[in-house]
Parts: structure tokens; C-alpha cells; sequence
């Protein structure tokens, strides 16, 4: 009787726990409908985070944002495979330009660098709260130091545009090809370290000068066909014409010459041997605050001050 009532004992057991089975089952594959029902199925943590990774932007593409405040960083126009173009990179994206007339603004702008006193003049602007453009070029120190100063100039909020490479007005100006070469030659080494692509250019000695009137419609034209935007300037605080000016003569006639001008672009020198120029920037900031201009960094949707063709 006692073996009897065992076995019958045993066969409900395992009737129950086939039930249990077959409703587990169930209850999977009603779930694994619902998911698929509605579009998505759930991946487990480390499938989900090699899906993140992969649909994640590779800088080293141009697809992310490598620099904050640098604009649109996507990738320019592309150039076709087979195309002879010798500089398939040196692209940008044309913005729509607008022009702010209705608020004095200044757009300081640093040409030469970057150099020994960069970091200086970046002191001096985040001191204030205020942004600059520096054009840069490849003349000082070594490669590796270069990239450290581009990398703080975008750190810091300021905009890189391109001076050329090597700043040689007879090696530039020889030919539009010549420009191009010496000029993809920093956008790259600018790109590489740094992963923004600069849209701005200006032109070493200006867009029209006694160095390059011989090929400046050409070479305006080519750039502008590239997406690139150039600049010149409106006021030179006279840092490079061949003078040492002291500290208060720049600052003085800096705040004279943008006195009289809603909005001005400023030319200063970020070299080793203006040492001059960095201590004028406090006063000649202040004094243009106190006459109520702010302070602006250019951008590609900016309207760009050019010299006059004649």
C-alpha cells in the first residue's frame, strides 16, 4: 500500500512540473511575439554596448564634433575618386553670411601664430570673457608644440582660421598652385591634431597686396570655389609695419581707429617678438567695453571684410 501510494505520489510530481515547463514556454515565446511586435528586441549589457559603439561618430572621419564651438564639422563635399585633384581635403562648407549692424562689435583677430605668447593671449581673453580668431601658420616652434596651441586656442573657445604654412610670400604667391600646396599643408596639420576643419582663411599681406596682385582674382576665386571664406581687416594696430610700438601706442590708436566704426576687424600679431601687443590687449579691451562694443570670435556665417580690387 505504502509503494502504491508513493508512485501515485511521484506521478502528480511530475505532472506538475511538466505543466510548470509548458507554461514557462508559453509565457518565452508570448514574450519574444510581444518584443518583435513592436519593433525591437532586447540585446544583453555587453551587446548593447558594442551597439552603441559601433553607431558611435569616429572622429578620425570627420563625422563627429572634434572641437567644441567649431561649427559644422561634417565632412566637406566630396571629390570624386578618379578626379586629378592634388587636394582632395582642402574643402569647406559655405554658411549664409549675415551682417550685424545694428550692434558694436569687435572681432580681434591674431595672425602668425601660434607662439610663445598664444598662450598669453588666450590668458588675457578668457580673463575678460571674451573670443578671438587666430590665423595660423606653421613658422614657430616645433610640430608638437604647434598642436598643443591649436589644441588650447578650441579648448578655450576660439576659432582657428589658416595663414598658410610657411607665411613665404615669394613661395605662395608663385602660382595658385603653390598657394594651394603651402596652404593644405597647415589645414592638415591643423586637422590631424586636432580634428576641426578650419573654414577660414586670410590671406598672408592681405587679399590684394604688392605680393600677390599678379594672381589675387585667381586665387580668390579658387578659394571661394573651395567653400572657404577669407578675411582681411578693417584697423591694424600697427604691430608689424617695421616700428617697435609701445604697449600704450597700440592700445591708443587700436581704441582711435575702432572708435569711429560700428563694427571692426582688428589686426594684431601673435609672433615671439610681440610681447608688446600682449600687454596692450587689457587696456585697449577695456576701453572699447567701456564705449560698449562686445567682443566676437569670426565664424564661416559672418560677412567677411575684403580689400577693395581695383
Amino acid at each position: 500500500m505504502k509503494k502504491i501510494t508513493c508512485t501515485f505520489r511521484s506521478g502528480i510530481l511530475s505532472l506538475v512540473l511538466a505543466a510548470a515547463m509548458l507554461l514557462a514556454a508559453l509565457t518565452a515565446c508570448s514574450g519574444t511575439t510581444a518584443r518583435e511586435a513592436n519593433g525591437s528586441v532586447s540585446l544583453p549589457p555587453e551587446a548593447e554596448s558594442s551597439a552603441a559603439a559601433d553607431a558611435s561618430p569616429d572622429p578620425a572621419d570627420g563625422s563627429g564634433d572634434p572641437a567644441e564651438g567649431s561649427g559644422d564639422q561634417s565632412v566637406p563635399p566630396a571629390v570624386e575618386a578618379d578626379s586629378d585633384e592634388p587636394y582632395p581635403n582642402l574643402y569647406a562648407r559655405q554658411e549664409e553670411k549675415t551682417d550685424d549692424n545694428t550692434q558694436k562689435i569687435i572681432y580681434l583677430t591674431f595672425d602668425d601664430g601660434p607662439s610663445e605668447n598664444t598662450e598669453k593671449i588666450l590668458d588675457t581673453l578668457d580673463r575678460y570673457g571674451i573670443k578671438a580668431t587666430f590665423f595660423v601658420t606653421g613658422q614657430y616652434g616645433t610640430k608638437e608644440e604647434r598642436e598643443t596651441r591649436y589644441q588650447k586656442i578650441l579648448d578655450s573657445g576660439n576659432v582657428i582660421g589658416l595663414h598658410t604654412y610657411s607665411h613665404n610670400y615669394d613661395k605662395i604667391y608663385a602660382s595658385t598652385d603653390a598657394f594651394l600646396k603651402d596652404l593644405n599643408k597647415i589645414y592638415t596639420e591643423v586637422y590631424e591634431a586636432t580634428g576641426f576643419r578650419a573654414s577660414l582663411i586670410r590671406f598672408p599681406g592681405g587679399s590684394v597686396s604688392q605680393h600677390n596682385q599678379h594672381i589675387c582674382k585667381e586665387l580668390i576665386q579658387e578659394i571661394e570655389g573651395r567653400g572657404f571664406t577669407y578675411h582681411d581687416w578693417a584697423v591694424s594696430c600697427g604691430d608689424a609695419e617695421g616700428k617697435q610700438l609701445s604697449a600704450s601706442t597700440i592700445a591708443e590708436e587700436t581704441v582711435k581707429a575702432c572708435a569711429d566704426r560700428t563694427k571692426s576687424v582688428v589686426l594684431f600679431h601673435d609672433t615671439p617678438s610681440q610681447g608688446e601687443t600682449v600687454k596692450a590687449l587689457p587696456s585697449l579691451i577695456e576701453s572699447l567695453m567701456s564705449k560698449g562694443y562686445e567682443f566676437r570670435a569670426l565664424d564661416p556665417s559672418v560677412k567677411p571684410f575684403h580689400f577693395v580690387i581695383e
